[in-house]
């Protein structure tokens, strides 16, 4: 359910309030996530060829507004958290790690978080 929902976002035109500072909190906290990958899922999201090794290229092009081209890059940090989950995402406090920051931006942005979702991102510990 997320993964269309986030397919569907990737369309936008524009980033949501507050794209800048979960980006600058990504960039400072989580850079651990950010490195090891979801290229190809943001490709897919994108509507980009990924070519099956490597990286795609989803620099955007020359004629991308600044909007645009920030939903790009949300787009990237977002993939980037959706591949670092895994089923003991929903064992930690996700008051304060990375899959309850990618996930309270998520609900922040629009999106209906599921129970399992609701619960990784309280305080409860399993």
């Amino acid at each position: 359910m997320r993964r269309a929902w986030l397919a569907d976002f990737a369309k936008r035109k524009t980033a949501p309030k507050g794209t800048a500072a979960f980006l600058a909190v990504a960039l400072s906290l989580d850079t651990h996530a950010l490195t090891s990958g979801g290229n190809e899922l943001a490709a897919g999201w994108l509507g980009k060829k990924h070519p099956g090794f490597g990286h795609a290229d989803l620099s955007p092009a020359k004629s991308t507004t600044e909007n645009r081209a920030l939903v790009i890059a949300l787009v990237q940090v977002l993939a980037a958290y959706k591949v670092q989950m895994t089923k003991g995402t929903w064992r930690a406090d996700g008051t304060q790690n990375a899959a309850g920051r990618y996930l309270r931006f998520q609900q922040r942005s629009g999106y209906t978080l599921a129970e399992v979702e609701q619960y990784a991102i309280s305080n409860k510990t399993a």
